[in-house]
């Protein structure tokens, strides 16, 4: 294997690892976003009357008070990407840029080890692109909002249908968790499409400060999915914009970074063969 294959081999089970990790920790966060269900069950149970029912005539006043329901579940929403967001880059950075030195020396990977790039300004930057770039006019927390809004909307729904056909508190919490239940994807969704982005936005940061890096590939996981050559993703990688084969692309190019939702999509590097042969690898 080359130098070059060997770092490539990394990646590859780096991305494996990050991809696996998003599935998880989106089943984690749903869980705790899930407890919030929790305090609307005790609301209904404030508002409920003797017979466990709910009079009609409170609907008004209590789904105004689902106005700071989800404004907590925007919010733990948000905490809990950002700490998912933080710890894959953390661990990424770490693991990739050890690959990278111990396989090319820093001198040739940075040119020596006072320029090494600090490991807190390589994660600000990818914090500061999944959280603050928009995509189609939309940034991350719009979409956070977005989820939270509908929600409540969906709770809401669920809790005015079980009143006015006269259920009772339990019957309407089951709603309730059934509305939940089924808009969970939407939590999901934006969990495994943020962490897969904040790893391929580091496969470009740590080659764009590098010396060695010439370009790198997009590996989009052909096979997958029914419709891949449908996704952007597939069209990135078919595309030879710099003549150095197809879906090469150069580390700046950020605009291969978020081809399309839940993309699985990673890339492999490719070095730059005279710096390489300058420090006799």
């Amino acid at each position: 294997m080359t130098v070059q294959d060997d770092i490539n081999k990394a990646l590859d089970d780096m991305a494996a690892e990050v991809f696996d990790s998003a599935g998880d920790r989106a089943s984690e966060i749903v869980d705790e976003i899930d407890d919030i269900r929790l305090r609307i069950n005790d609301l209904l149970m404030e508002y409920s009357r003797k017979d466990g029912k709910i009079s009609p005539s409170r609907i008004k006043t209590l789904t105004d008070e689902l106005d700071a329901i989800e404004g907590i579940i925007g919010t733990e929403f948000y905490d809990a990407v950002d700490e998912a967001i933080e710890e894959v880059s953390e661990k990424t950075e770490e693991n990739l840029k050890g690959v990278l030195i111990s396989v090319l020396g820093v001198a040739l990977l940075f040119g020596g080890a006072n320029k090494v790039p600090k490991s807190k300004d390589i994660v600000n930057d990818i914090f500061d692109f999944v959280f603050n770039e928009e995509v189609n006019g939309t940034k991350l927390s719009d979409k956070i909002s977005s989820v939270a809004g509908f929600l409540r909307d969906e709770i809401q729904q669920a809790i005015r249908y079980g009143t006015h056909l006269g259920e009772n508190v339990s019957q309407i919490s089951q709603r309730v968790k059934d509305a939940f239940d089924k808009s969970a994807w939407r939590i999901k969704r934006v969990i495994t499409t943020e962490i897969p982005k904040a790893f391929r936005k580091l496969i470009l940061e740590l080659g764009r400060r590098s010396g060695v890096i010439k370009a790198v590939k997009i590996i989009d996981n052909r096979g997958r999915h029914r419709y891949h050559e449908r996704h952007e993703c597939y069209r990135l990688a078919e595309q030879n914009p710099y003549g150095m084969g197809k879906g090469v692309y150069l580390p700046k190019d950020t605009y291969i970074l978020d081809p399309h939702p839940q993309c699985s999509a990673y890339y492999h590097y490719i070095l730059n063969e005279e710096a390489l042969e300058g420090g006799d690898l």
